[in-house]
């Protein structure tokens, strides 16, 4: 066991004087890492956060590159990370609700994705933000069907509404 000058401890296997092989890294908010290393970084494993939050995965330069996160507030993502943050992938949120999809560089839902809402409606298409923005397809619980722009979440702009009935609005 090896206590670092912050406070870190390292309890594992070394080779060169590096972290290599099996270990458990603990840090003093009280996260830890039990995975294996590679010449002083994390390859794969398990990191619980101080915060409830859970990794398991593939780490790149001893950061998450591709694995899952539950979070605390009872989200799970499936997917990939680039920089340690979420890149592409499946989201389930607390609620039901499914996104499965692209992220920006802060991990919100941007670029194309899918929600599948636990009410059935589902949409395909742009998102900005964490919300749905841009080009898009909505096809709602009762049947309907609209098929144009979104801004900020919401029908906007030029569009095609095909109502339950088959009759069809376009404006």
């Amino acid at each position: 066991m090896y206590t670092f000058y912050n406070g870190d401890i390292y309890d594992g296997a070394w080779h060169d004087g590096l972290m290599h092989g099996c270990g458990l890294y603990s840090y003093p908010d009280g996260s830890e890492f039990f995975g294996r290393f590679e010449h002083g970084r994390k390859v794969n494993g398990k990191y619980k956060y101080a915060n409830g939050d859970v990794f398991s995965g593939e780490f790149e330069n001893g950061l998450k590159s591709s694995g899952q996160m539950k979070y605390d507030d009872g989200r799970e993502f499936n997917g990939d990370f680039e920089n340690g943050m979420r890149k592409c992938g499946t989201m389930e949120f607390p609620n039901g609700d499914i996104y499965n999809g692209e992220y920006d560089n802060v991990g919100l839902m941007s670029g194309g994705g899918v929600m599948q809402y636990m009410n059935g409606d589902t949409f395909s298409g742009d998102f900005v933000e964490g919300l749905m923005h841009g080009a898009g397809k909505m096809i709602f619980n009762n049947s309907a069907v609209y098929i144009g722009e979104f801004k900020h979440d919401l029908l906007h702009g030029d569009g095609e509404y095909t109502f339950p009935n088959g009759s069809i609005y376009n404006g």
